[in-house]
């Protein structure tokens, strides 16, 4: 079966309709008013003052459906409820009290539901649906049916999970395509740093620091095998899937039982990869966030970008408040003349002629054991002292007795120390790095104001 066999044929018309944001708003409507009722069905007579409302409160003084042309707002009402019923959105009932009802079918609210999840765009709370597979699995009571009570929810749960891992990992691409255009400097940086408090992903964000998933995989893993393996739960889980499922062959049942219980096991196997990747997509996005302020501060400071910028703002002046000063002020900045010489004023950039010619080489220079040593020690220094991830690395493992500490308490009383603080932050999200930092309140040391955060050990 397909879905065109379930829909009436004529189902999507309100909504390819040149009216289709009003029948939308409509059917929206009928919806809410379900609400406060025990069912989906609500007087006729209650949806037609709603929607009657609507169009007064709309102002729309008159309505084309159909090529029939509707004023009144109670007429546009009741068209717009006999055309849903055509279009086989809703039903009318008559119900034992003789008053008559609108009622919703069943398709029609799984879509209106559909629409509003689209519309909402939520995210999924991913530690919520790890919480609940977790939970099914050592809840002792529901293994007296395990097929209802655990594996179905689990099977379930685990498709959500992962389809709303990959929706996420989708949106993030979408991000990273459009993240560079029509931005300035300001809302770059801006955006680099409310991303790193989970601008893509609030619930994802949450599972990766404060609920873990390792702190219930191993659990889920083991019961989940542990299910496969014990005989009498195995055939308890047979008995309930040919069930619910109206399976009459059992060793179908049983094939089909151990390759979704295995699947489930791969998926929290392979859970790493798909977090990886969205990670990795996180730290693309860093980086075009990042190279798009450099080419903007790299190209605002030439002439012809101020000369743009200048135009932009005069583009922009709202004619209201434009008087005859503007017109003398502006015309004092654009006194441009043709010139013929060049002086220490022009706007001509003078190039600079090098000499490329190599003079030649007097003789071999030669150094002592002790010089060599001492260009040595110099370049171990110099490497020594740079900000390499090994070195942040190396750094933080002495800080990090207790298994965390804020940034504000490490040293901060130089500039050096302050960009070392940037480097910390920034080599986070490197997968090679042995710590993870947390985000918190900006707060100011030693003149240096920044957002303080959490680094942590990775486990």
């Amino acid at each position: 079966m397909n879905l065109f066999e379930v829909l009436p044929e004529k189902f999507f018309t309100p909504l390819t309709s040149k009216n289709k944001v009003t029948y939308f708003d409509c059917i929206i409507l009928i919806y809410d008013s379900y609400k406060t009722e025990f069912s989906f069905g609500v007087e006729k007579e209650v949806l037609i003052s709603k929607l009657e409302y609507y169009f007064d409160v709309n102002a729309i003084e008159s309505f084309d459906f159909e090529e029939n042309i509707v004023n009144d707002s109670r007429d546009r009402a009741l068209t717009i409820l006999r055309l849903l019923r055509d279009y086989g959105w809703l039903e009318f009932e008559i119900g034992i009290d003789y008053l008559e009802r609108v009622t919703l079918f069943e398709y029609s609210i799984s879509m209106i539901e559909s629409f509003l999840s689209v519309i909402k765009n939520e995210e999924m709370e991913y530690q919520s649906v790890i919480f609940e597979i977790h939970g099914a699995l050592i809840n002792k009571g529901g293994y007296d049916k395990p097929y209802e009570y655990i594996i179905k929810r689990v099977v379930d749960n685990t498709a959500q999970l992962i389809l709303g891992l990959k929706k996420l990992n989708t949106s993030i691409k979408k991000r990273i395509d459009t993240v560079t255009k029509d931005m300035d400097v300001s809302e770059i940086v801006n955006d680099f740093f409310e991303f790193k408090e989970g601008k893509i992903s609030d619930a994802l964000y949450r599972l990766r620091t404060s609920e873990n998933i390792s702190r219930f995989r191993n659990s889920i893993l083991e019961n989940l095998n542990m299910i496969l393996d014990d005989q009498n739960i195995f055939e308890n889980v047979v008995d309930g899937f040919m069930v619910i499922e109206k399976e009459t062959d059992r060793e179908n049942a049983r094939q089909e039982v151990t390759i979704r219980i295995q699947n489930v096991i791969t998926s929290f196997r392979n859970y790493d990869q798909i977090t990886q990747e969205i990670y990795q997509k996180e730290t693309r996005y860093l980086k075009g966030a990042v190279s798009r302020a450099k080419f903007l501060l790299n190209n605002s400071t030439n002439i012809d970008s101020k000369i743009s910028n200048i135009l932009s703002y005069l583009n922009n002046i709202d004619e209201d408040s434009y008087n005859e000063d503007y017109d003398a002020f502006f015309n004092s900045l654009f006194d441009i003349y043709p010139q013929n010489s060049l002086d220490d004023t022009s706007l001509y950039t003078t190039p600079i002629y090098r000499d490329l010619e190599v003079s030649e080489i007097a003789g071999v220079v030669e150094i002592t054991n002790e010089e060599r040593e001492l260009l040595k020690k110099e370049l171990y220094i110099k490497n020594r002292n740079k900000f390499s991830r090994k070195n942040i690395n190396n750094y933080l493992e002495k800080k990090l007795i207790d298994g965390q500490i804020l940034a504000s308490n490490l040293e901060l009383k130089t500039k050096r120390e302050m960009i070392r603080l940037i480097f910390i932050s920034l080599y986070s999200n490197h997968p090679k790095s042995d710590y993870q930092i947390i985000k918190k309140d900006i707060i100011e040391v030693n003149g240096f104001k920044f957002n303080d955060f959490i680094i942590r050990r990775k486990k």
